[in-house]
């Protein structure tokens, strides 16, 4: 067995609990599968922090969490790694998204959206972000940029998503692609810092 074989077949499972809140039974339960699993394989469990969410992320909560885990008597073997720790790497994935034009800054507001939504909702229709910033010009990105940043406002970046809906046919698998085109998710509210790892 060559070393990449060996390597992709190394079990390596996460725990990522978020310091928003003290230890749930849900979080318990997870750790506690992957920790068993991890350790029926002779693989690893990796200890993460998703402390992503600076408004509600709490040392104590953190501590909390690391104390039960210990009580419970799951051993992670790395970690514990902080997202919050990693935003040199997020910043460069971020410029290289949109760089390559597969994500896009988003300068609609809280409330402009809010109004969207509820008015597609009175329609009977699923709420969507309706890719409004997707079809600026860089210019216009340009401008709105230095308007937010003088505002001290921080505008999200989304993916950008196929503008076809086309369903694509594989062999006899036909997919249907049209709900994934119509999402335009968040992928960071705030500059070099991701929602979702």
């Amino acid at each position: 067995m060559s070393s990449v074989e060996a390597k992709l077949k190394e079990i390596r499972v996460t725990m990522a609990p978020s310091p928003t809140g003290l230890l749930h039974v849900g979080n318990a339960r997870t750790a506690l599968f992957n920790y068993l699993f991890a350790k029926h394989e002779g693989g690893k469990l990796i200890l993460r922090i998703e402390d992503t969410d600076l408004e509600r992320s709490n040392p104590e909560f953190e501590k909390d969490i690391l104390k039960n885990f210990e009580w419970l008597d799951i051993k992670w073997d790395e970690g514990p790694y902080r997202q919050s720790e990693r935003t040199a790497i997020y910043a460069e994935y971020l410029g290289k998204l949109l760089k390559e034009n597969k994500a896009y800054y988003c300068f609609c507001s809280e409330e402009d959206l809010e109004l969207k939504r509820q008015d597609q909702l009175s329609r009977g229709e699923a709420p969507k972000y309706d890719g409004k910033c997707a079809k600026l010009s860089k210019e216009d990105v340009d401008k709105l940029s230095n308007e937010a940043l003088r505002n001290g406002k921080n505008p999200v970046i989304r993916f950008r998503n196929p503008s076809s809906t086309r369903p694509r046919t594989q062999s006899n698998l036909r997919i249907e692609t049209r709900l994934f085109t119509q999402l335009a998710f968040v992928v960071s509210k705030r500059k070099n810092f991701p929602n979702h790892l």
